[in-house]
């Protein structure tokens, strides 16, 4: 799918396809903390939106962070 090949059992296709999707996530998350930012300034942090948009940033920050620390301590490359 990403110009990878399938090579021994975990292949080389499994780890493109995930160094592609983790870029995919940090370049999306970085969008919508861009978007986030101006808008609270504008309406506020007690916003409802606002809330649950920094709720989700929050979260995911803390899944892609715990996701880095496994594969570092696996000895993995952290973007795939």
């Amino acid at each position: 799918m990403f110009g990878a090949e399938e090579a021994g059992p975990r292949g080389r296709y499994r780890i493109d396809t995930m160094r592609v999707l983790t870029i995919v996530n940090l370049a999306l998350w970085t969008v919508l903390f861009m978007a986030w930012i101006p808008f609270t300034i504008e309406v506020g942090l007690a916003d409802p939106i606002s809330t649950e948009v920094r709720w989700i940033l929050i979260v995911t920050a803390v899944l892609m962070g715990a996701l880095a620390a496994l594969r570092i301590r696996r000895g993995r490359p952290v973007l795939g």
